[in-house]
């Protein structure tokens, strides 16, 4: 199972805004329909602290693993 952490600098970047997304993956040797209605995912909004050292430079450009992990 994995898990994504949406990062805060992600509102109101005009690249995105409105638009959480996720990425899957067939690991099956079968193909696998998907039916209008399926549930894929699961998302949990959790609020969360920054600390007040973060020394983060530059501007976010990313997508999907754009933190290189």
């Amino acid at each position: 199972m994995e898990f994504g952490v949406v990062d805060a600098d992600y509102y109101n970047n005009v690249d995105n805004e409105g638009e959480i997304a996720a990425l899957f993956y067939n690991m099956l040797d079968e193909d696998v329909v998907l039916e209008a209605g399926d549930k894929m995912m699961q998302g949990i909004f959790v609020k969360y602290a920054i600390t007040n050292d973060d020394n983060a430079e530059g501007q976010r450009e990313g997508g999907f693993g754009s933190t290189g992990k």
